[in-house]
């Protein structure tokens, strides 16, 4: 059995206090993360500090396949096969998890962060990694 750390996200500090009542501004990390040849995943997501009062901030991985004849995004829709969330009741420090199988050839990594009243502090100290395996 063989397997790979990939590391999506380093030790970043994002404030979106500034986000209007339900507002949401998407991040995109990577847009076709290459996940071949692994079938189990694993991606860990690092709380090192927060304060969020309403909103929160969603780590999500989609499927996604690039083409490289249309500049348009051919990426999943509805909910993605990884999503982990970190909201006002997630203690610090946290190590937030989620799994999955059969992913692929590649994957989107984006952070959402989704402000629940305006003026509210939307911060958090994140850093994530996907560990693939091959069976």
């Amino acid at each position: 059995m063989s397997g790979r750390v990939i590391k999506l996200l380093s030790k970043r500090v994002l404030d979106f206090s500034f986000l209007s009542t339900s507002a949401v501004q998407t991040i995109t990390l990577r847009r076709a993360l290459p996940i071949v040849p692994f079938y189990y995943y694993w991606v860990g997501l690092r709380v090192h500090n927060k304060d969020i009062q309403t909103g929160s901030f969603t780590l999500e991985l989609p499927n996604t396949l690039p083409f490289s004849g249309d500049p348009q995004e051919f990426t999943e829709g509805g909910t993605p096969a990884l999503q982990i969330v970190v909201n006002s009741g997630t203690a610090v420090p946290s190590l937030l998890t989620d799994t999955h199988t059969n992913l692929g050839p590649y994957v989107k990594v984006i952070v959402r962060a989704a402000q629940g009243t305006a003026g509210n502090r939307l911060y958090a100290e994140l850093s994530a990694v996907l560990f693939g395996r091959v069976p």
